[in-house]
């Protein structure tokens, strides 16, 4: 109803759960970020255990091609070969260190980890 004096309140959803909608992941998304669990973060409730990464700052190297090596020796007993495929890559960011602008404000950085103890 325009006009009529009633406001309607803007809703921003800033979680959207897995399963919502395909396009948000298998994960969800946080403020229209992918959410991506690993094993590398702190335990949950403590420093570290959510973080914002721009990975488009991180500079990636590689090391040659993938390599193969088979064997049948290994286990020979149960009528098996054994793979092994090594692949040397090796990443850090293009940032030395936070970023703080010229006439002052908070820090900029591409990663940002929650502090211990905020609330959740």
């Amino acid at each position: 109803m325009q006009g009529s004096g009633s406001a309607v309140p803007a809703v921003v959803l800033l979680y959207h759960a897995p399963g919502d909608n395909p396009l948000y992941g298998p994960y969800g998304e946080l403020m229209g970020l992918p959410v991506i669990p690993t094993e590398h973060n702190a335990a949950l409730g403590t420093k570290g255990d959510i973080v914002l990464a721009d990975l488009s700052q991180v500079l990636l190297a590689d090391k040659g091609a993938v390599q193969a090596a088979a064997s049948m020796h290994v286990r020979f007993l149960y009528d098996e070969m054994a793979f092994r495929f090594t692949y040397r890559v090796d990443a850090q960011t293009t940032w030395k260190k936070p970023l703080t602008p010229k006439d002052g404000g908070a820090t900029l950085s591409p990663f940002i980890g929650l502090a211990s103890g905020a609330s959740r």
